[in-house]
C-alpha cells in the first residue's frame, strides 16, 4: 500500500495504471538499465498503489535485476538465491518523494538490524527507485495512448509464502506473530526520520478525527452507530493520545502482509515473513499492536478475545507495553474497524472495480459492534488471565 493522503482528490485518478507485460519489461529496462525479460509475472492485491511479482528469464536477460557494482554493506550482499524474484512497486500519482525515500530508509535500516524484510534493490548509478513514466490508461486498452503520468517505482527482492489470510492459525502461531511485531518495533526504537513525522495519512490513527466526513459514504441505516462511535473514539483520543509513546512504526501489518509456510515436523506454521512496508509511519507505538490484532482477528471466527490475547503477550514479550497503552487497546483496536469499514466505502465509491476494498468488509463490521458493544471489563479480564498464563501480565 501506499500513502492514503486527507487531500481530496481523487485516489482512482491517482492509482497507477494496469501494465501489460511488455510495458513492465520496458520500465525495468529503464530503471535497471539493461534490458530485462519477464518469464512470469502477476499483479499482487494491493489498495492504491500497484505492486508487481515478477521472475526474470535469466536465459535471455544473462543476470540478476541488481546493478552490477553493490554497496559494501553486509545486508546488500548479492543474492546468492537462483531464484530471480522480485516484487516491482509503483506508488500513486502525488506521492511525496520525500516521504517516499524515507520510508525507503527505514527499511534499510530495519535490514540493517539483522531483521529479515525485504531487500530494497540496488539499481543503475546505485539509486534504490526511479521516477517512471506509464500511459494513463491501463496496459491492456486497445486505444493509442499518448499521455504519461510519473510515479515513483523501485524494486524489492520477493519473499516466498503464503498468506496468513489463507490458514487457520492457532493460538501459538498468533503468540509467535506478537513477537515477530514486537521485534520489528524494537528494532526501530533507534531510528528516527523527521520526514515521517510530517505524514499526514488518513489512514493515522492520531487523525481519526478527520474521518467524521466520511461516514456519508456509508448507507444511510448505519449512520447513527457510526456518529456514536465516531464520537466515544474521538473522546479517547483527544485525551490520551498525547500520553502514548512515539515511534517508527510498520502500521499496516494485516493478513495479506504475514507470510507463512508449513512445517511438517511441528505440524504447524513457521512465520516466512511481514512485507510490505510501504506505509511506515512515526506515530503512537501501541497503534502497532492495536492494527496487527484489528486485522488478524479478521481471519478468526466467533468471539475474538482470546486470539487477540496471544498477540498482545507474544509482543509484551519482546516489547513490553505500559499500563495507559495496555488500557487503550480495546478502543485502538474498534477505532481501526470504524477506520477500516469507512475509508473502504469511500474508496469504493471512486474505485468499483477493486474487490481488495471490500475484503472482509462483513467482519469488520461484525468485529466493529463487539468492540463497541462487549464490557471492557469483561475482555481484559481474559487478556490478563491469558497474560498471566506467559507472565507477561502488562
Amino acid at each position: 500500500m501506499t500513502d492514503r493522503s486527507l487531500s481530496s482528490s481523487s485516489l482512482t485518478r491517482d492509482r497507477p495504471p494496469l501494465l501489460s507485460k511488455f510495458q513492465l519489461q520496458e520500465i525495468l529496462k529503464e530503471m535497471a538499465g539493461k534490458d530485462v525479460h519477464v518469464k512470469e509475472f502477476r499483479e499482487l492485491p494491493s489498495y492504491q498503489d500497484r505492486n508487481y511479482y515478477f521472475r526474470l528469464d535469466l536465459d535471455k536477460t544473462g543476470s540478476h535485476i541488481e546493478s552490477p557494482i553493490l554497496p559494501s554493506s553486509d545486508y546488500h550482499d548479492e543474492v546468492k538465491t537462483i531464484n530471480p524474484q522480485y516484487v516491482l512497486k509503483i506508488l500513486r500519482s502525488g506521492e511525496s518523494k520525500k516521504l517516499a525515500l524515507g520510508r525507503l530508509d527505514a527499511l534499510l535500516y530495519l535490514g540493517k538490524t539483522g531483521f529479515e524484510c525485504s531487500r530494497v534493490i540496488p539499481l543503475r548509478n546505485q539509486e534504490f527507485y526511479k521516477m517512471v513514466a506509464t500511459p494513463k490508461q491501463d496496459g491492456n486498452s486497445q486505444e493509442i495512448q499518448h499521455e504519461t503520468t510519473e510515479y515513483i517505482a523501485y524494486i524489492l527482492s520477493y519473499i516466498d509464502g503464503s498468506m496468513i489470510s489463507t490458514i487457520k492459525p492457532t493460538y501459538d502461531l498468533f503468540y509467535r506473530v506478537g513477537k515477530l511485531v514486537g521485534k520489528i518495533d524494537s528494532n526501530w526504537q533507534g531510528y528516527h526520520a523527521e520526514v515521517l513525522k510530517g505524514n499526514n495519512s488518513i489512514w493515522s490513527l492520531r487523525n481519526f478525527h478527520e474521518l467524521r466526513s466520511c461516514i456519508k459514504y456509508c448507507k444511510e441505516e448505519d449512520w447513527s452507530f457510526l456518529e456514536t462511535t465516531f464520537h466515544t473514539i474521538s473522546k479517547y483520543f483527544k485525551e490520551n493520545v498525547k500520553n502514548l509513546r512515539q515511534s517508527t512504526i510498520h502500521s499496516d501489518i494485516n493478513q495479506s502482509n504475514i507470510l507463512v509456510q508449513y512445517n511438517q515436523e511441528k505440524n504447524d506454521y513457521d512465520i516466512t515473513a511481514i512485507i510490505d512496508y510501504g506505509d511506515i509511519d512515526y506515530d503512537c507505538l501501541i497503534f502497532e499492536l492495536g492494527i496487527t490484532i484489528a486485522y488478524l482477528l479478521l481471519v478468526t471466527e466467533g468471539n475474538p478475545v482470546k486470539p487477540a490475547a496471544y498477540l498482545i503477550a507474544g509482543y509484551h514479550s519482546v516489547l513490553p507495553i505500559n499500563e495507559t497503552e495496555y488500557k487503550g487497546l480495546h478502543t485502538i483496536i474498534a477505532a481501526r474497524y470504524f477506520q477500516s469499514i469507512v475509508l473502504a466505502n469511500r474508496q469504493r465509491a471512486q474505485d468499483p472495480d477493486n474487490d481488495y476494498i471490500m475484503s472482509k468488509y462483513n467482519r469488520k463490521w461484525e468485529l466493529l459492534r463487539f468492540f463497541t458493544s462487549t464490557s471492557q471489563e469483561e475482555i481484559y479480564k481474559i487478556w490478563d488471565q491469558i497474560s498471566w498464563n506467559y507472565n507477561q501480565k502488562p
